[in-house]
């Protein structure tokens, strides 16, 4: 709960660079070209990856750094500047964030950046095991639930990519529009399922002592003030983080789950949609303007048929 052993790992990890990619002794020319590095993690994973950056740049190695940062926890009295911000080399971070967590100590972490750090965004419904893959009802230890493991498989997809757009060589995780689709079709279907989640976890009354704000001014107030989680008996993750990207209001429409929901749905054509079965909104009612879309796409598709057939 203390975060015992982050540092160990890190001066490990530290080490490893230098001697397998730097050379301590800088006057050979070292054993491998480091041209980035690429860190992924869950949790105090995540932010360990945050205690990594920091440290590289403390020690003047000023390599270009990637994080892909699933659902980041600190844990309480785990606030320091190493694990909150992240200097200038990291040029680009993804996060992930589970929407319906609240659980007291489990507060995610929206990190101060410094620079022009390329950062993106996304909310997955759950807590904070459901997006690492947990398929259990409760988000924690039981029962199991077959239907409710979309978010892990789309968070994995999404760190496999992100790996893949960033020059490592991985084969395989990834997974296509249409069984993406398919999968965010899942959620939608059982959001009201993923929200009851809440209903399992103890209030975070202790972590609300480090702001007293109302729920309005506490989610404006984290907004402005990247680098500090803030607990309360009356928010989620997704209250904490609103309006970055405008994800949290993404998904509170009831159409997508996130913005990356919503891109594949822009460029998949309507055929395909339909091919994925009944679409659901939000709360988990069908989407009857999918209908609606295909029969015109039909439509449409019939009469340019038509137009090029000479009698």
């Amino acid at each position: 709960a203390l975060g015992v052993g982050w540092d160990q790992n890190v001066a490990f990890a530290l080490a490893v660079i230098l001697e397998q990619y730097l050379n301590v002794d800088r006057t050979k020319p070292p054993k491998k070209q480091l041209l980035a590095i690429n860190m992924v993690g869950w949790s105090r994973g995540a932010v360990t990856c945050f205690m990594m950056a920091n440290k590289l740049f403390d020690s003047q190695i000023m390599i270009p750094v990637r994080i892909f940062a699933l659902d980041p926890v600190p844990g309480m009295t785990n606030f320091q500047d190493s694990r909150t911000t992240l200097p200038a080399t990291v040029c680009d971070i993804t996060v992930v964030y589970a929407r319906d967590e609240q659980s007291m100590g489990f507060d995610a972490l929206v990190p101060k950046l410094v620079g022009s750090t390329r950062a993106r965004y996304h909310i997955l419904p759950g807590k904070h095991a459901t997006v690492a893959g947990n398929a259990n009802a409760d988000g924690d230890n039981g029962p199991y639930s077959p239907n409710l493991g979309a978010p892990g498989k789309i968070a994995r997809h999404l760190a496999v990519s992100w790996l893949r757009d960033n020059n490592a060589a991985i084969s395989s995780g990834s997974l296509g529009d249409f069984e993406l689709l398919k999968l965010y079709n899942e959620i939608l279907r059982d959001d009201k399922t993923y929200r009851a989640m809440k209903r399992f976890q103890p209030d975070s009354k202790i972590l609300h002592s480090f702001d007293t704000d109302k729920k309005g001014n506490e989610a404006r107030s984290y907004h402005d003030t990247p680098g500090k989680t803030y607990g309360s008996p009356f928010s989620t993750t997704a209250d904490r983080i609103s309006g970055l990207q405008g994800e949290t209001e993404i998904n509170e429409q009831g159409d997508f789950v996130n913005s990356h929901h919503r891109e594949l749905w822009a460029r998949s054509s309507a055929i395909k949609r339909h091919s994925i079965g009944v679409r659901y909104t939000a709360r988990g009612a069908p989407d009857d303007r999918l209908r609606t879309e295909i029969g015109r796409s039909i439509e449409a598709f019939g009469s340019s048929i038509i137009s090029k057939i000479r009698f």
